[in-house]
């Protein structure tokens, strides 16, 4: 039988994994041509277009620069990946066959001694930067093949460059690692050695699908913003310092009144000539004109929500406002719900297929990889469509409910909530009534005594 990659491309059946270090991450690694400092359109037009030709190190190098520059940007990037990060993988095994579940067992066993959180984040920067990488460090065991981790490999160690410089070459579906025997064109990787997460924001070249790609003018028109923002404050944030001296001031008494006035920021006290005055004028500036430059950053960091959490709401929050904009400042549902099913094939055919293939063969079925995203719930909506189903004659189990609403079950005598006993028809302003009577006078004769009807009766 012909075994194919989860690329689709046909490969040699291996016997057993790569175990020697490929991509260990260098010192020069670094070093970075920092590309987002003096980054102007056609600067940064330039890093694109040598992403598209396939050499993706200036991107790969500005991205990191983006998240580690602007704070919302980074922000919102790593709530979108926490969101899934933060949740615990399932190992399920491919069906009910005994084979089946001993495979999982094993894989599983395997898998709960790795510590997945730091690859978990290595693959999911896929979002902002298009592609994840992680080596799998492979050991045997005797004729078993195990996994004892997962270490990172950068993305400007990898190149999309096509050998042969052919426009007609096949596009090439995997990166090649650049080296020191190749480092232009790169090598290419053993079967199973390098997870490859790739996300999928759109259809298109892994190179152009991050979201980082989506946000990059964005990114430099707010980096112009802030800037002249910067400016703005310099210039008109501070007083002008005003100096004064009179037509028969000497040259010596104006160069005094000079260093006054340009020392004055800092110094705040100044001696000069009574021959010469200095005034502080006060800043004019309207309103409008000091409130631009923060609508406009705050419009970008909408945009930035918009591209990576799905939705246009701020993360600092209103005044006032309660619940539902907390909601609105996570990641949308069904985009974390698509990055968790990404993730989890990935893992799948990527790290527990050649598992199996290496310690059971490769026409075994493979365990099933799964990040449960819970939907949130209404709690209270809930309770009301329960209590009606209920009402109703449906027949609810008290565990089905208990695990519904996370209550746990009572231990021995404890004391438990009760529902108030209902209220007997025709009676509920019995007792009112009956207040209403108690110690009233009568007449008797001549005389008004108190009558109180609960003592009588």
């Amino acid at each position: 039988m012909r075994l194919f990659d989860p690329y689709g491309q046909l490969i040699e059946r291996p016997t057993k994994p790569e175990t020697e270090r490929i991509g260990t991450v260098l010192v020069r690694d670094q070093a970075s041509s920092y590309p987002s400092v003096r980054l102007t359109p056609d600067k940064l037009a330039s890093i694109f277009r040598e992403a598209d030709a396939g050499d993706i190190r200036r991107q790969a190098e500005l991205f990191e620069e983006m998240a580690e520059k602007d704070p919302m940007l980074g922000s919102v990037l790593q709530t979108r990946r926490l969101a899934v990060q933060a949740i615990e993988a399932e190992i399920l095994p491919a069906s009910n066959d005994a084979q089946d579940k001993k495979i999982a067992d094993g894989f599983k066993e395997n898998w709960e001694d790795l510590d997945f959180e730091d690859a978990s984040l290595h693959l999911l920067d896929a979002i902002g930067k298009a592609f994840g990488t992680v080596e799998i460090d492979w050991a045997l065991e005797g004729s078993e093949a195990w996994i004892h981790g997962f270490e990172w490999i950068p993305q400007k160690r990898w190149t999309f460059v096509e050998i042969s410089g052919a426009l007609d070459a096949p596009l090439p579906q995997l990166p090649r690692l650049l080296t020191d025997a190749e480092p232009i064109y790169g090598e290419d990787v053993p079967p199973f050695k390098v997870v490859y997460h790739r996300y999928n924001a759109r259809s298109g070249f892994a190179q152009r699908g991050g979201l980082l790609r989506s946000v990059g003018y964005y990114y430099l028109f707010k980096n112009y913003d802030i800037k002249d923002w910067i400016i703005f404050l310099e210039k008109f944030g501070q007083p002008l310092r005003l100096g004064k001296f009179s037509s028969a001031a000497s040259d010596d008494d104006k160069k005094v009144l000079k260093e006054a006035v340009q020392n004055l920021g800092t110094d705040a006290g100044a001696i000069i000539s009574d021959a010469t005055m200095l005034d502080i004028l006060e800043a004019q500036t309207t309103q409008a004109s000091s409130d631009l430059y923060e609508r406009a950053a705050k419009y970008f960091d909408k945009v930035y929500e918009i591209a990576v959490l799905g939705q246009n709401a701020t993360t600092e929050g209103t005044p006032g406002a309660l619940g539902n904009e907390k909601a609105r400042a996570e990641v949308r549902q069904d985009l974390k719900k698509a990055d968790a099913r990404a993730l989890a094939k990935t893992l799948r055919w990527q790290v527990a297929w050649p598992w199996v293939g290496f310690n059971f063969g490769w026409d075994k079925k493979v365990p099933l990889i799964r990040f449960p995203v819970a939907d949130p719930a209404d709690l209270e909506a809930l309770a009301r469509t329960h209590r009606t189903l209920v009402d109703m004659g449906a027949r609810i189990p008290v565990s089905f409910i208990r695990k519904k609403y996370g209550i746990p079950a009572p231990v021995g005598n404890e004391p438990i909530l009760t529902a108030p006993a209902p209220a007997v028809a025709g009676f509920e302003n019995f007792g009112l009534r009956t207040a209403r009577l108690r110690k009233v006078r009568i007449p008797v004769g001549s005389r008004l005594i108190d009558f109180d009807p609960e003592i009588e009766a």
